[in-house]
């Protein structure tokens, strides 16, 4: 798990397990430790960042009694150098 402390914020910016892991709640474990590490670190939120539309996710951090809140999605056009390179690279079979 990483989890990222700034002016007060720790956001879960990520984390992975092992089959053997969610079998036996190795993740649970380690989000409820970074919970209490921010707590003690003086950190007065704790985000879990969004669900990405998946309700598993969403359940699991309901789990910890995670309150839903709206968030804005900002996208922006990337510059003219970065569209040309991605052009160049789906025109040459690299995806894009």
């Amino acid at each position: 798990a990483v989890v990222l402390h700034h002016r007060g914020h720790a956001a879960y910016w990520i984390g992975a397990t092992s089959d053997e892991g969610r079998r036996t709640g190795a993740g649970v474990l380690v989000l409820h430790q970074a919970i209490v590490h921010a707590r003690d670190a003086g950190m007065a939120e704790f985000d879990l960042l969004p669900s990405g539309g998946l309700d598993a996710v969403a359940r699991f951090k309901s789990g910890f009694g995670a309150t839903e809140r709206p968030i804005a999605i900002h996208r922006r056009e990337g510059s003219r150098a970065w569209r040309l390179l991605s052009g160049a690279r789906r025109a040459l079979g690299g995806g894009g």
